[in-house]
């Protein structure tokens, strides 16, 4: 199989960006991860190699509505969580009372036991009880102190991440790519 003509199409960022992309899959696969990864990583190296090589202007612009877009995502997320909050604190709430409910009933079961094993099992089952209550605790305070921007930053971080990503790869190609122009020939 003769690559040549396929390599004549490419320009120099095609090529740095797949090269990228390779590198990506290939670094996925020797340290264990999923085939459904790199698979997954590969379209979207192809998809960024792409438009990441295009001297289009639209294909650039692409990427900048594409960033704004999850960014309005995020921004959307941050108002709706200071009206969402009271309600999942209050949820959290009554985990925590449930779990302090399971931990009295727990504790009078097993003191009416008279089995040794059995003892032991109710003493197993309340220390689980115990952790279980410590994890739910501190979920409540976590909720209880978070604001809109550590509610957004913890559970949005891979969308901000992109957005942030897409934003900034559009608006530098925009402002480093020079437009084609019609008869222009891509420089290798």
């Amino acid at each position: 199989m003769d690559i040549a003509p396929i390599s004549a199409l490419l320009n120099r960022r095609h090529k740095t960006a797949m090269c990228a992309t390779l590198i990506c899959v290939g670094l996925i696969l020797l340290l264990g991860g999923a085939v459904r990864s790199a698979v997954g990583i590969a379209l979207l190296g192809i998809a960024f190699s792409w438009v990441f090589g295009s001297d289009y202007r639209l294909v650039h612009w692409l990427f900048v509505i594409l960033g704004l877009l999850l960014l309005a995502f995020v921004v959307a997320d941050a108002f709706l969580w200071s009206t969402s909050k009271s309600r999942v604190v209050e949820t959290q709430s009554s985990i925590v009372q449930n779990d302090r409910e399971t931990i009295r009933l727990d504790t009078s079961i097993g003191a009416e036991s008279p089995d040794k094993q059995q003892q032991r099992e109710n003493q197993r089952n309340l220390e689980k009880d115990y952790d279980e209550l410590s994890r739910d605790e501190q979920a409540l305070r976590t909720l209880q102190t978070d604001g809109a921007l550590r509610h957004v930053l913890r559970n949005d971080w891979g969308t901000v991440l992109g957005a942030v990503f897409l934003l900034s790869a559009g608006l530098g190609l925009l402002i480093g790519a020079k437009p084609k122009r019609k008869g222009q020939t891509d420089s290798v």
